[in-house]
């Protein structure tokens, strides 16, 4: 019975590890998916914003 126990901690163990892992990877994937999207953000802003500077400058 003892040993029955001690495998059913480490699965526990293990399925809270697969767990914990899970939850940090998909932390980490909306961090850079969320800084790719401020980055092309930021990048088409200033894109947008650079021609029509220079056509006011021109004029």
């Amino acid at each position: 019975m003892k040993e029955k126990k001690v495998i059913d901690y480490t699965i526990e163990a293990d399925k809270k590890k697969c767990i914990l892992y899970i939850v940090i990877l998909l932390l980490l994937g909306f961090l850079l998916m969320w800084t790719q999207i401020d980055d092309l953000t930021r990048w088409i802003l200033f894109y947008k914003r650079t021609p029509k500077e220079n056509k006011c400058q021109s004029l």
